[in-house]
């Protein structure tokens, strides 16, 4: 006997769905690469009402993650990792250490503070007697804020080069000495530039955990100490340029500068576009655009008696193709030409 069975399409249609369903129920749901991380707990990216305490968050800790401070008295935080940003409220007496952070730092309400920063974009809102050690790619920002020091970055540790990496900074550009202040006062400043080791310095970090080694020597330093454009020394001057590849070049180059006895004024780190190689280098273009197509170049202004010299045996040391402009003169027009380039390429 043989059965037939009519079944519409709209039956199949639904036997179609019931079959996929349940093909569906016992499959295990996709997993991604983020559904896979462990949970953080959220003390591990923020200080908060804290007094008298010491917290150190040590390399590998944060990961590039949103970090908070907030409302902490007479504490010692020190950040020894790469940030996204940074968010530093209502603290007071404080030592306060944030390593590279990729977008910004926001300082607001603090008073009697000392920080050392490296960052993209640095910003203080309503702060008081704070000093502030920086390394930062645009120009600070401060904000009815008053009493306020600005120094070069300081201090030093191993992962810190490699953290600015992460970050997706340059330890050689620093603009720490070109403050923007929004609420300028008629006859007087709101902040002070410091080219001084404050003497705070030395014991700015409190018992450092078992590990970690900071260095404060400026032949250590990761990024290059300098006196800031704004505070520029007289005396003749001399332009160096490191064309690519930089990475080992310039740390072996400032760490020559670093010992003999010139002015480190400002370095800047910057992609070298084909108009401006032929503009700079003029009828000695040749030589380097090549060259300079291949990756960033280092750009550093010295000053002192013993400028050219120090340049020339600094750059005896390493292996790379650079320029170090022939007299005083030349540097002045070199310097401003790179200077004017470098704000234009990184709209500073």
């Amino acid at each position: 006997v043989v059965l037939f069975v009519q079944i519409s399409n709209r039956g199949l249609d639904q036997m179609g769905a019931l079959c996929s369903a349940a093909k569906k129920a016992e499959e295990p749901p996709k997993q991604f690469s983020w559904d896979r991380r462990p949970a953080r707990d959220p003390n591990d990216v923020m200080v908060v009402d804290k007094k008298g305490e010491t917290v150190y968050k040590l390399p590998g800790s944060i990961g590039g993650e949103q970090f908070v401070i907030n409302n902490c008295e007479n504490c010692n935080i020190y950040v020894l990792d790469n940030t996204a940003t940074v968010t530093i409220d209502k603290s007071t007496n404080c030592n306060i250490f944030i390593g590279p952070t990729k977008s910004s730092v926001f300082i607001r309400n603090c008073s009697d503070c000392r920080f050392v920063v490296a960052c993209q974009q640095l910003r203080t809102r309503d702060c008081a007697r704070i000093q502030v050690l920086l390394c930062c790619t645009t120009q600070p920002i401060i904000e009815a804020s008053n009493d306020v020091t600005f120094g070069c970055f300081r201090s030093s540790y191993f992962e810190l080069g490699g953290q600015f990496t992460a970050a997706g900074l340059s330890p050689y550009t620093n603009n720490w000495s070109r403050i923007y202040d929004f609420t300028p006062v008629t006859g007087s400043k709101n902040y002070v530039l410091d080219t001084k080791e404050p003497t705070w310095l030395s014991s700015f970090f409190a018992s450092p955990p078992a590990g970690v080694t900071l260095e404060l020597a400026a032949d250590k330093a990761t990024v290059p100490i300098t006196t800031g454009s704004a505070n520029r020394p007289q005396g003749p001057a001399c332009f160096v340029m490191l064309l690519a590849p930089i990475q080992t070049s310039a740390k072996k180059v400032f760490r020559v500068l670093s010992t003999a006895g010139v002015d480190l004024v400002q370095s800047h780190e910057v992609p070298l576009k084909p108009e401006f190689v032929t503009q700079f280098f003029g009828a000695r273009a040749g030589e380097f655009a090549a060259v300079a197509s291949e990756g960033h170049a280092v750009g550093i202004e010295i000053n002192g008696a013993a400028a050219a010299d120090a340049a020339r045996a600094a750059c005896d040391t390493i292996k790379t193709l650079y320029y170090i402009s022939p007299d005083p003169a030349t540097a002045k027009k070199n310097v401003d030409s790179f200077v004017s380039y470098v704000d234009t390429v990184s709209k500073v």
